[in-house]
């Protein structure tokens, strides 16, 4: 039982177009609508039976005005008859829209077998896929980590796509509406199914659960109800998965999501910090309470969902990617004995600091830093890039150290900083050789950082490359002339001659 509702009980017989089925347990309770798992016996081969859900439309009503009687049918008292003539419109239409996408995608969506009218009521007979609602694996622990939980919304994404493709909304999507099955997922239960330019929206009756309906349809403002509509529940779903609850309407409304996103979460635990600021990207963007400022279609969402995986690999060749990689061999660096004494420098007459000097790299700027043998060069660029490394920032420069030790025995090998770059990435995939890579590279490092790029080189002991250097130089003034690229090369002052 319930509480206002009185459920079928397991081990009733359902008799539905001369096929009795036999409950045998409750799948699942919406606002309008039960689902109960059941069996019926095969015509031929007695014994041996079918499984099936058996969904009954029977609405929640607080009051009771919505009811079971004692034949078992459901019943209406005066003053509910609309509501449930309503819910009954919504069914026929979930029906239809289930049977016409099911024609066009059946192994894309949910199997609808056949729909009676009994008991007072409608009834749907259908598929057993296997599997389990989002909701009950959310229950049972949820994903195994970050990376897991974006694979799961890649699949909600591929489920969601033959909706929006046929110009069809879901409009319902939360954990118990998602069915998880192997490396793919159904959205199930379209009781609130709309067709895009659909006559009569003002008087659609929309689902509403509290955290995943969009802003614009509790506001009921049709107008700006579309595809970022469904896309916002799926973001909503997003973050359930990665905090364990709902949203709330002070999140969405206040202060933000953002700001319960926090680096502390379990799921974020030893998570690349790339991979943590695209996640809170991703939800911040999908939770913004204007539907027009959301993500706006399924391939522009996936497409951040696939940058989120690759962040957590450390593949791809991308901003993130190399500001990583460069975090990684920041802790591989020996670390200097003593404390850091801060240092000016004076470029082009100018007295700077060590943060200004980083600004002007930042703003692609080059600078030769020249002086004796022990002075700290490499010290101040080891500080620079540690103090500049501490939180990824997309529009901060990533900051690479490359020790210009090896390159003698490289052989004065062309586009030696460009591979030293390239050796910390991943990027087998999305460039399968190297030729390939360097030109994925090159394209970074030609965007400025208003779109994406911006890296800072460190070039550490200019005097210690040997004197077969000219491929290296030529390098360097290649790299400077992009604007993604700033370049600090320290060199001992008996030698700076050549590049000078």
């Amino acid at each position: 039982m319930e509480s206002g509702r009185k459920l079928r009980a397991a081990g009733e017989i359902l008799r539905l177009g001369g096929v009795d089925y036999r409950l045998e347990s409750v799948e699942g309770c919406g606002g309008s609508a039960v689902v109960y798992r059941a069996v019926y016996e095969d015509e031929l081969n007695r014994g041996c039976f079918h499984q099936v859900l058996v969904k009954e439309l029977f609405p929640y009503d607080p009051r009771g005005m919505i009811y079971r009687g004692e034949a078992g049918e459901v019943c209406c008292r005066p003053g509910a008859e609309e509501r449930m003539e309503v819910c009954r419109r919504l069914f026929l239409q979930g029906n239809q829209v289930n049977l016409e996408l099911l024609a066009r995608l059946p192994e894309e969506i949910s199997g609808n077998l056949n729909s009676y009218e009994a008991y007072g009521t409608f009834y749907s007979v259908l598929s057993v896929h296997g599997g389990r609602t989002l909701e009950e694996m959310l229950e049972a622990g949820g994903p195994c980590g970050l990376k897991e939980a974006a694979e799961w919304m890649t699949w909600i994404l591929d489920g969601l796509e033959c909706f929006h493709r046929h110009r069809t909304l879901h409009l319902d999507i939360s954990p118990d509406n998602i069915l998880m099955l192997k490396n793919r997922a159904l959205l199930i239960d379209y009781n609130s199914v709309w067709q895009m330019g659909a006559e009569g929206a003002e008087r659609f009756l929309f689902s509403e659960k509290e955290g995943y309906t969009a802003p614009e349809i509790r506001l009921r403002q049709i107008s700006q109800i579309g595809p970022a509509s469904d896309l916002y529940s799926v973001c909503a779903v997003f973050f359930r998965v990665l905090t364990g609850r709902r949203p709330s309407e002070q999140e969405i409304m206040g202060r933000g999501p953002g700001k319960s996103l926090s680096r502390d979460l379990e799921i974020f635990a030893e998570e690349p910090l790339p991979a943590v600021w695209q996640a809170v990207r991703i939800v911040v963007r999908g939770l913004h309470v204007l539907a027009r400022k959301r993500w706006q279609s399924v391939e522009c969402l996936r497409l951040e969902f696939e940058e989120l995986i690759r962040r957590i690999d450390g593949r791809g060749i991308s901003h993130s990617a190399v500001w990583e990689s460069s975090r990684r061999s920041l802790k591989r660096l020996r670390k200097p004995d003593g404390l850091f004494l801060p240092r000016s420098l004076t470029v082009e007459g100018k007295l700077m600091d060590g943060q200004a000097c980083f600004q002007a790299l930042a703003e692609g700027g080059s600078i030769l830093l020249t002086g004796p043998g022990g002075m700290g060069k490499t010290r101040f660029l080891q500080e620079l890039l540690g103090r500049n490394m501490r939180i990824y920032r997309p529009e901060s420069p990533a900051v690479v150290y490359v020790p210009l030790v090896d390159y003698q025995e490289a052989g004065e090998e062309p586009y030696y900083i460009r591979k030293w770059i390239l050796r910390g990435l991943r990027y087998s995939g999305q460039a399968g050789s190297m030729d390939e890579a360097l030109h994925e590279l090159d394209r970074l490092l030609d965007q400025g950082r208003e779109e994406g790029g911006g890296v800072v080189l460190l070039l550490d002991g200019l005097n210690e490359a040997g004197r077969k250097r000219r491929a290296l130089l030529q390098e360097m003034e290649e790299l400077g002339n992009k604007p993604g690229v700033g370049i600090l090369v320290t060199d001992r002052s008996d030698s700076v001659k050549e590049y000078g």
